[in-house]
């Protein structure tokens, strides 16, 4: 499993957020689960980072 993700980002901030938070609480949950842990890549040609204020909008998903 793997994670594309355009550029401008963290990837700590990216992996502390899709799983790292809950990996010591799920250590001993029943097979089949599990936590999956994806390879996270960002693009080849990553944009320069310009400042500005953040935008008015997010996406949210549970």
């Amino acid at each position: 499993t793997s994670i594309i993700i355009g550029s401008l980002y963290h990837s700590e901030h990216i992996r502390r957020a899709l799983f790292a938070r809950i990996e010591n609480l799920v250590k001993n949950i029943p097979a089949p689960y599990g936590l999956r842990r994806p390879l996270i890549s960002g693009v080849s040609s990553p944009e320069m980072r310009t400042t500005s204020r953040a935008p008015n909008h997010a996406f949210m998903w549970n």
